[in-house]
């Protein structure tokens, strides 16, 4: 959302714009708590800005389940439900958000109200195939804790995961489920990633049964069509 958390005035600004109209849903990533996304000024007192600006004061009365971390789910329209993970805040997930995480995807599997199961995180998994700029950073933990959360995600039969991080934008399958990489909303991008640096945003759209993802480009250059479930995809 931001390059540093020093900006979050800014945007707390924009938010209040929003109301009660617009949905904000943020996942929390490092350049909400480090400098530049790298230089640290204190993980928990920034995060815990972080939570007061954006979760707290949002419209939506957000609230994390963990108070270390920056998690939360929540029902949206056309049946889906979306689930925020943290794997800023500490390497890998953590036992305690991963026994959350494991009870959440039940009761939403159970829930006659959602078709639909969408995962955001900041962090690809790790092992996606496009790039290593992703939970393997954190080490074994991250790894064998991104294994964990994706054999959950396999089983609770999760649609659609969406990470960040890397900036760029990549599209794949990772355990069968259709990921997104879109991390080229503003950042500087990552020109070695070819004609996949390009800034760009995701147009989620769900109607019944078919979930349609759109990716708009700034530079208004035509991209790829809208993907739907079950469609094969490039890497």
């Amino acid at each position: 959302m931001e390059l540093t958390p020093t900006f979050d005035a800014h945007f707390r600004g924009e938010l209040d714009g929003l109301g009660k109209n617009v949905g904000f849903f943020p996942v929390l990533g490092n350049h909400e708590v480090r400098i530049i996304g790298a230089i640290p000024i204190g993980v928990e007192g920034a995060r815990n800005s972080f939570k007061k600006n954006f979760l707290e004061n949002n419209p939506q009365k957000l609230k994390s389940v963990l108070k270390d971390k920056i998690v939360y789910s929540v029902n949206l329209p056309g049946h889906v439900h979306f689930i925020a993970l943290d794997n800023v805040s500490q390497a890998g997930f953590g036992d305690d958000q991963l026994d959350w995480l494991e009870k959440d995807l039940t009761a939403a599997r159970s829930d006659p109200e959602v078709r639909h199961i969408f995962i955001g995180m900041h962090k690809p998994l790790a092992h996606n195939g496009v790039s290593s700029h992703g939970m393997e950073e954190d080490g074994e933990r991250g790894e064998k804790e991104s294994a964990s959360a994706l054999e959950m995600f396999k089983m609770a039969r999760v649609e659609l995961i969406l990470a960040s991080h890397v900036h760029e934008f990549a599209r794949f399958y990772q355990g069968g489920i259709r990921s997104y990489i879109t991390g080229g909303l503003g950042a500087p991008l990552v020109r070695s990633a070819g004609d996949r640096a390009f800034h760009h945003f995701l147009v989620v759209d769900v109607a019944g049964d078919a979930v349609d993802v759109e990716v708009v480009r700034f530079d208004g250059k035509p991209t790829y069509a809208p993907d739907n479930v079950g469609e094969n995809m490039p890497d």
